[in-house]
């Protein structure tokens, strides 16, 4: 009698978990597939923007 209910409480457990690792699975899977939908179709660089001082400092130069 024991070992049946030992071996129920195992098959529950073993069906738990494996309902658990499908689910965390899928979970992945959906993740992976999302991160590979995003495609880069046009990019351009920026151009460095050079802090108001430096201008400042070129605009006195330019002036003498």
């Amino acid at each position: 009698m024991i070992y049946t209910a030992l071996l129920v409480v195992e098959i529950t457990c073993t069906l738990v978990l494996a309902k658990f690792t499908l689910a965390l699975y899928f979970l992945l899977q959906r993740r992976k597939k999302m991160c590979h939908r995003v495609k880069l179709t046009r990019f351009s660089y920026r151009r460095e923007n050079n802090p108001p001082s430096h201008k400042l400092m070129k605009r006195q130069s330019e002036n003498h």
